[in-house]
């Protein structure tokens, strides 16, 4: 089952929060971050499998890029 990375946004972008969700796809996985963030204070979320970006949920709008879609991991400093 492939782990999913949930990077939690403040509204300027910055990580705030990470967690780790297991599923079988990625309609599963965008249901449980969705779940996350609305259960959250946090302003968005990028939903990460391996070094592809899955999407971002806003919580004004949904963004789920196609498959196509080239993506690399974010370049946060979390420390």
């Amino acid at each position: 089952m492939p782990s999913y990375r949930c990077y939690c946004l403040d509204p300027a972008g910055c990580v705030r929060a990470v967690s780790t969700i297991a599923a079988e796809t990625d309609d599963g996985a965008e249901q449980a971050a969705a779940e996350l963030l609305g259960s959250s204070l946090h302003h968005a979320v990028e939903l990460w499998v391996d070094r592809r970006l899955v999407g971002t949920i806003d919580r004004d709008a949904f963004s789920w890029p196609s498959a196509a879609t080239p993506a690399r991991p974010p370049d946060h400093d979390l420390a």
